[in-house]
């Protein structure tokens, strides 16, 4: 992820052209982060989420979901729910 801040706008660009920005977990904390911290900043006004290269996301990045214990989806789960209601 990359995070700029430029007159009350806080852009935020998933940075993974190469895997047509599939998001891992690692991504969705980042992702969450960023958010909480734009929401706690009282010089954003507006939030821009965008993707590097020619796309915005492919989605979930499969291979790194698929290889968690199980138990993991549930983190995940929660992690994608805390992401939302950032």
């Amino acid at each position: 992820m990359k995070v700029n801040t430029e007159a009350g706008v806080r852009t935020i660009t998933i940075n993974r052209p190469e895997k047509r920005n599939a998001l891992t977990l690692e991504m969705y904390h980042h992702l969450t982060t960023a958010l909480t911290e734009a929401g706690g900043d009282p010089a954003v006004r507006v939030v821009v989420l965008t993707g590097a290269g020619s796309f915005f996301s492919s989605g979930n990045d499969l291979s790194n979901f698929t290889s968690m214990a199980s138990g993991g989806m549930e983190a995940m789960a929660e992690t994608g729910r805390t992401t939302l209601h950032s």
